[in-house]
């Protein structure tokens, strides 16, 4: 699956929220991922690959979203690997660190008014790639796995689309 085909495919979810509400959706969803992300390597542990291919996923899902409010596919967003002598931990916290940019520049959208800059978003997304791309390879998986795995989850949790009463009877570690 490329990116396109997952960017299609994942937000079929994306459908039921307003349009208004999608940037703040887009950044507290990168925020929140993101930390749960880092959270896997809390102390110094390894984490289980499973469940960090899982929270990449949902990473990737609002990257996506995200790529998607400025009418962005992500197939044609053009990134660079980081370097490859970077520490696990160390590209989880600068995922966390960029995802925490892309909600702060998001909530000056939303909240103060600023305006939607296609630009600096499609920077934003270009940034969370990478790292995702880095630690989905290192943990196994792949990007294309991690897609893969996100969509499939996706589908037996809204096999007809997101709607609230499905996401309240999911299994809350799911």
């Amino acid at each position: 699956m490329n990116l396109t085909e997952y960017q299609a495919a994942a937000l079929r979810t994306a459908a039921a929220l307003e349009p208004s509400v999608r940037p703040a959706v887009a950044g507290l969803g990168l925020a929140g991922e993101a930390a749960e992300v880092l959270e896997l390597f809390e102390a110094g542990r390894v984490p289980d690959p499973d469940k960090l291919i899982k929270e990449l996923g949902d990473v990737m899902w609002y990257t996506a979203f995200a790529a998607t409010i400025v009418e962005v596919d992500l197939q044609g967003v053009q990134w660079e690997l980081p370097p490859p002598t970077e520490h696990d931990h160390d590209l989880a916290v600068r995922l966390s660190v960029v995802c925490g940019g892309a909600a702060d520049y998001l909530k000056k959208v939303v909240g103060h008014g600023h305006p939607l800059e296609r630009d600096v978003l499609i920077a934003k997304v270009a940034a969370i790639l990478p790292l995702v791309s880095v630690l989905a390879t290192r943990s196994g998986s792949g990007l294309g796995g991690v897609c893969d795995r996100n969509v499939a989850k996706l589908l037996e949790r809204y096999a007809n689309g997101f709607s609230t009463e499905a996401s309240l009877r999911r299994p809350q570690d799911t």
